[in-house]
């Protein structure tokens, strides 16, 4: 029996507010037999749907989203060379309209080898046109985002061997790289692209874990400071503001606008013991203030962003795999209001956010 939550949270705009619900749909929309790791939350075959991916050892699955049934069905299962992919990042990084695939393939100790398989434009066919190995030497997933302001997937990872990152800027339709080298040393467990300005420029965001326990890092955005792909010197660490000390498992944060106010928000989960059997949804405001100097560009060694937690709830029922499939956030049904998909020992719980207005 799949566990159920039911959240409302108020948010008040003008003399009237909205309540929040989640509630379990896995089996309503037909992913109760779906396995493995969500690695996509996108519009896979470009009919303004979106869509799952799941990877499963060596082989990525392919729910489509049917507008019509309301539901999901299995539109393919795509085979992945090697047994050693750790992990997928699904994004179209020639555009050309079509979702291709970077996989992560164990090389040795820390580091990884990046392979792109890039896919067929809507291909009734085989998917998969063919594949490539870009680089090697790479220490976690790449984060995606557009380093040059041509709206074009760019990717920036961080090397297993040093401190240095390098940014992949996209060549589009060549299917080619142009490759930049850039200062983000720090020894980091994951990375975000979101714009916490609302310059609408996208800010990184780098989260990491050391002695004094769990904080990010933030690089502004800002080419008028420099060149297009250059980031601005980090902030100092900001402190989560909710109890990591008594956790046994905690996921890596995830970023949205969760209440519709036009706010990003973020959203942790925690678990109090190893087999986290109760999960905690933490939900954080920010606020944001980057220091300018005289010409507009951001100040170094500041702190530019503060979180206060502003609701917590419970999942309680089945085990939340949190360390090997972090908690997922996407708008599936396409209503302008993210849902959160919840990995449930070999199968996933979904909450699925549903939006009602209140009395006012």
């Amino acid at each position: 029996m799949l566990s159920r939550l039911l959240w409302v949270f108020a948010v008040f705009l003008g003399h009237c507010s909205f309540a929040l619900k989640f509630s379990s749909v896995t089996d309503h929309v037909r992913l109760g037999d779906a396995r493995g790791k969500v690695v996509g939350f996108v519009d896979f075959n470009a009919d303004k749907a979106t869509d799952i991916l799941f990877q499963t050892d060596n082989s990525i699955s392919v729910y489509l989203w049917s507008r019509e049934k309301q539901r999901f069905h299995l539109h393919q299962l795509l085979s992945l060379n090697g047994s050693s992919v750790v992990d997928t990042v699904a994004v179209d990084l020639d555009a050309d309209g079509q979702v291709d695939l970077l996989t992560l393939t164990r090389e040795g100790g820390r580091c990884h080898s990046m392979t792109v398989y890039w896919m067929k434009p809507h291909s009734r066919g085989p998917a998969i046109e063919y594949q490539e190995v870009i680089g090697n030497g790479v220490l976690s997933p790449p984060l995606v985002l557009d380093g040059n302001g041509d709206h074009i997937p760019d990717l920036l990872t961080h090397s297993c061997l040093n401190n240095t990152s390098t940014l992949w800027l996209s060549k589009e339709f060549l299917r080619e790289f142009q490759k930049e080298t850039i200062s983000l040393s720090l020894n980091y467990t994951s990375s975000y692209y979101v714009d916490l300005t609302d310059d609408n420029l996208a800010d990184v965001v780098v989260e990491g874990r050391g002695s004094s326990g769990r904080s990010l890092l933030f690089w502004q955005r800002n080419p008028s400071c420099g060149d297009e792909t250059s980031f601005l010197s980090p902030s100092l660490p900001v402190p989560l503001p909710f109890p990591l000390s008594s956790a046994a498992v905690f996921s890596p944060l995830t970023f949205n606008d969760i209440d519709g106010d036009g706010e990003i928000e973020a959203v942790g989960v925690t678990c109090p013991d190893p087999d986290c059997t109760t999960a905690h949804v933490h939900i954080l405001s920010h606020q944001s203030s980057f220091p300018t100097s005289p010409d507009g560009c951001g100040v170094s060694g500041t702190q530019p962003v503060n979180f206060t937690q502003v609701h917590t709830v419970a999942v309680h029922g089945e085990s939340v795999s949190l360390s090997s499939h972090p908690p997922v956030l996407g708008d599936l049904d396409l209503d302008g209001y993210p849902d959160i998909l919840l990995p449930v020992s070999s199968r996933f719980t979904m909450h699925l956010r549903r939006y009602a207005l209140s009395m006012c």
